[in-house]
């Protein structure tokens, strides 16, 4: 009897441990990637968040263009941020949100938040700071 018990108060401890692992952990600023980007396209995904680049999209002398981005939020508003700013791609990017809720970093209160995000696509002929949110 005891090692039923023993069995079973040990798989809850995995269990909760597991669950405070994946829910619990707060971000500890914005999430920063950099991607290197060719002529030929591609999509890169960032949790719930994807940005599509059609084939031929950059300018002549442009091949390969690395971006920094940043997701972030600022006064509970969700952004996704590429350095450099380009001023005009020949073909637009798309951007595309999943729905759902996804956590950001809010850098005006220093805190982790969590946003519902409806789904959403914009296309972009330039790239700065972009709202996720209509």
């Amino acid at each position: 009897m005891k090692r039923k018990i023993l069995a079973i108060m040990l798989i809850l401890s995995l269990c909760l441990a597991g669950t405070l692992s994946v829910y619990g952990e707060a971000l500890t600023g914005p999430e920063e990637y950099r991607i290197t980007v060719s002529n030929k396209g591609g999509t890169y995904s960032f949790d719930g968040i994807s940005v599509h680049f059609k084939k031929d999209f950059l300018g002549k002398g442009m091949d390969p263009a690395a971006f920094d981005v940043r997701i972030y939020a600022e006064d509970g508003i969700p952004y996704i941020e590429f350095n450099p700013d380009v001023e005009d791609f020949d073909k637009k990017v798309m951007v595309k949100v999943d729905r759902g809720e996804r956590s950001f970093y809010d850098i005006t209160t220093g805190e982790t938040i969590t946003l519902l995000l409806d789904h959403n696509n914009f296309h972009t002929d330039h790239f700065s700071r972009l709202v996720v949110i209509d």
